[in-house]
């Protein structure tokens, strides 16, 4: 059993303030696209729509609904607070804007597992990416009383939230695939064309 694609939203995180790479990640050009634009045609297709979620108006000028947090300061929590908060479907698939491997077939294996759970978070070599995942709307209350009660950083988030952790499997994983580019040095490994900033 899978979601269908209109009943999901996606959401596109770039409310970092990249104060380690100098200028706005997800603007970054890669062969004339953008990090956000890679990530979004992966990600149209599995979702019915798209939002960006950032508070730098220099976003203004990508092609999707730009929405700022709602509750601001509390790191990637806000940015999933405010995406669920402006979803039009239960199910939110949450991307950053800097992991620019993600694949269609990761984004699916994650759907088809959150049916009937209310967050869905991937693990690989040991490591949660609770940036690459599937959230509810659902789960919106209790969100905001974890994060109003100073409850933000989202390994002890998620647990409150009783989040499904799911092991990818070795056919989809690559060590590529949450690849996350913070720094000139990230960037340049990734995407050795590049040059220097």
């Amino acid at each position: 059993m899978s979601i269908e694609v209109t009943k999901v939203s996606g959401a596109i995180l770039a409310g970092g303030k990249s104060t380690r790479m100098n200028l706005p990640k997800g603007l970054i050009q890669i062969d004339g696209k953008t990090l956000i634009s890679s990530i979004a045609s992966v990600l149209q297709t599995v979702v019915g729509d798209i939002m960006l979620i950032a508070n730098d108006p220099v976003y203004d000028q990508c092609q999707f609904p730009l929405l700022n947090d709602i509750i601001t300061d509390k790191g990637p929590a806000s940015g999933i607070h405010s995406a669920l908060t402006h979803a039009v479907n239960e199910k939110v698939l949450i991307v950053s804007c800097d992991v620019p491997f993600v694949s269609t077939e990761l984004f699916q294996f994650l759907l088809d597992r959150a049916v009937k759970k209310k967050i869905v978070v991937p693990v690989h070599s040991g490591k949660m990416e609770p940036l690459i995942g599937v959230y509810s709307k659902s789960i919106l209350k209790d969100l905001e009383k974890c994060i109003n009660g100073g409850e933000y950083k989202m390994h002890d988030l998620l647990k409150s939230l009783d989040a499904e952790f799911v092991q990818i499997p070795g056919d989809l994983f690559s060590e590529k695939l949450f690849t996350n580019i913070n720094t000139p040095e990230d960037l340049r490994k990734a995407f050795p064309q590049y040059g220097s900033l």
